[in-house]
């Protein structure tokens, strides 16, 4: 049922159907380079993990990070958008340990176009002790992992101009595969990247 609304002035009703329709129409049309409509970005930095489970701790290992993401801009403050972060440790034969990320993400910035922005995002995180290969095209192999499991986990982070910092947490649960099995596996990242997005 429609609730009845009080007769309003022609003026007063533009007015409240540009402030309904806010999230989908630029708030600040006359301003030109307001952020709205689809973007993209790609990032690329260094980070350090650390990993713990019911009956074991590690020490932090360090590695490389590669990210993508892209979404759209309900209005010019807030992004949505989906994303995927991937850590290995080095480029190196052997045992290889790697975790990727799947999230979907909420940003907001404080200005309308360009300025910082914080997120925060929700999503699968996955980890894998892989075959390493030490190639830059293709750092793992298509052998089965050593070990792995996929799990939960939220992801923190801050950003401006060209550099992105990010703190992501998982909970993966337990590790399967070969003869490596460990319950309540965590993991920690603490990533620092290069990252672009357009438009900004």
């Amino acid at each position: 049922m429609t609730p009845k609304l009080p007769r309003l002035h022609p003026r007063a009703f533009h007015t409240l159907c540009a402030l309904l329709f806010w999230g989908t129409v630029p708030a600040h049309p006359q301003e030109d380079g307001a952020r709205h409509g689809v973007w993209g970005g790609l990032g690329f930095g260094y980070g350090l993990a650390s990993f713990s489970c019911d009956s074991c701790s590690h020490a932090p290992l360090s590695g490389f990070v590669i990210s993508g993401n892209f979404g759209v801009t309900p209005n010019p403050h807030v992004r949505l958008g989906l994303g995927w972060d991937g850590w290995e440790n080095g480029l190196h034969t052997g045992k290889l340990p790697t975790i990727e990320m799947s999230t979907v993400w909420l940003s907001y910035y404080p200005r309308i176009h360009g300025g910082p922005y914080v997120e925060a995002g929700f999503g699968l995180s996955h980890y894998g002790l892989e075959h390493g290969r030490a190639d830059p095209l293709e750092s793992v192999s298509h052998e089965p992992a050593y070990a792995a499991a996929m799990g939960w986990g939220y992801t923190l982070g801050v950003g401006v101009s060209f550099v992105r910092v990010t703190y992501a947490h998982g909970n993966v649960g337990t590790l399967h595969g070969g003869r490596t099995g460990s319950n309540g596996w965590k993991q920690n990242l603490l990533l620092v990247e290069v990252a672009g997005r357009w438009p900004s």
